[in-house]
């Protein structure tokens, strides 16, 4: 009796053993899945993070580069690389480390080459414009490696302006009292007022840097006095069939 009642405590204390060092391998193999997932996450957040860095770096410099070419109707080489030396800031995006870059054709001066094309997309489209292409590059890294790289390709478009119906450089006002058919383009660098006694009809595509207004005319006067016209602009190409071009 003596001698089984050994046996049986020897084994229990095989089995515990036994039992221990399994839950010791599955305590293990669980710490191991939250530590690889944790560090998994933790990449995909950096990686995210300098995405959408990298696209924040390439929506400044965009913008940059628009802003220089209304600033200065043909900049010089110097003035175009110098938009790569401004990146976002620590205060905009902290965190993250930039490298930037434009390249276009250049002539032996180094200063951007144009040709003269169609322009393929956009609200200037089918107008004939000298055509600069250039590629720019972000590359967003942040402190901990991860790096991501945007490029954007784009075409600055110098469109001469005889070929627009009515440009205007400043504010630019339609109100016609009869029917009365425009059949040019139109575009002003500020606001377009629009209103008509009758029917006010665009045959092309117009275009307003600021605001497009109908409910009142530049100088404040509302247009449902007098002004109860329609205004008809299209939304395709020969979308407005003309009463009457002027």
């Amino acid at each position: 009796m003596g001698q089984g009642k050994n046996s049986s405590r020897g084994f229990t204390l095989i089995a515990a053993l036994l039992i221990m060092v399994l839950l010791s391998g599955v305590a293990v193999g669980l710490l191991f899945m939250v530590t690889n997932e944790f560090r998994m996450g933790g990449n995909d957040l950096e990686a995210n993070q300098a995405y959408y860095g990298a696209e924040s770096g390439m929506e400044k410099l965009t913008a940059d580069l628009s802003a220089l070419y209304n600033q200065y109707q043909v900049p010089n080489n110097a003035q175009l690389q110098n938009l790569v030396t401004a990146p976002p800031t620590s205060a905009m995006i902290p965190g993250m480390n930039y490298i930037e870059t434009i390249n276009y054709p250049v002539d032996a001066s180094g200063n951007p080459v144009s040709g003269w094309n169609t322009v393929s997309s956009g609200t200037n489209q089918g107008l004939y414009a000298e055509l600069i292409p250039m590629t720019m590059s972000v590359i967003a890294t942040r402190p901990g490696g991860a790096s991501a790289n945007v490029t954007r390709k784009v075409e600055v478009a110098l469109i001469p302006v005889f070929q627009f119906g009515v440009f205007c450089g400043y504010d630019c006002s339609y109100f016609a009292g009869p029917n009365f058919g425009f059949g040019g383009r139109v575009h002003t660098n500020q606001n377009l007022f629009l209103a008509s006694g009758a029917d006010l009809v665009f045959n092309d595509k117009i275009s307003a840097f600021q605001q497009i207004i109908m409910d009142q005319l530049e100088n404040g006067h509302d247009t449902s006095v007098n002004y109860g016209g329609t205004v008809y602009v299209p939304k395709a190409s020969s979308g407005c069939v003309l009463n009457g071009t002027f």
